[in-house]
């Protein structure tokens, strides 16, 4: 019953993971942090659309303001990958995506905010652990287990 009142929360917070990762693997740092930025734009349509929530003009510029700060500071380390742009735009989407159905099932379920986040980390795990599957001999078989120094 919780799951198919938090659906597809879940799918947002696993695509979230994925993309991120993707996301800072293939792109530079400033480069991530700028396109990162059209995740609040993402999020601000995603209400308008989902929750009838109309920002303030204030609002609004604020954040076109920040989006073109973010580009002004990483215009000189704008490498174009296609593939990490992907990510990270996909990102952005899973990211609005994350914040406002989270925001509506919170609203809307009896499960209150914080059931929802934990039945969606609950739902998640199987999900999580499928991904993580390929990396666990990787850490098993890491050769600096036994050093103080990693431990410290």
């Amino acid at each position: 019953r919780a799951c198919r009142m938090i659906w597809p929360l879940p799918v947002f917070f696993l695509g979230n993971a994925v993309t991120s990762l993707g996301g800072t693997k293939a792109v530079t740092i400033p480069t991530f942090s700028a396109l990162r930025k059209f995740s609040i734009l993402f999020t601000m349509f995603l209400e308008l659309r989902v929750l009838g929530k109309t920002p303030s003009f204030g609002v609004q510029s604020s954040i076109a303001i920040m989006i073109l700060g973010s580009f002004v500071a990483a215009v000189k380390d704008l490498n174009f990958d296609m593939l990490g742009y992907t990510f990270v735009m996909a990102n952005n989407v899973f990211t609005a995506g994350n914040y406002v159905v989270a925001k509506q099932k919170a609203d809307t379920a009896s499960l209150g905010a914080t059931g929802t986040l934990f039945y969606c980390a609950l739902v998640s795990l199987p999900g999580s652990f499928l991904l993580a599957c390929p990396d666990f001999k990787k850490v098993y078989e890491y050769p600096h287990w036994s050093d103080r120094g990693f431990w410290i």
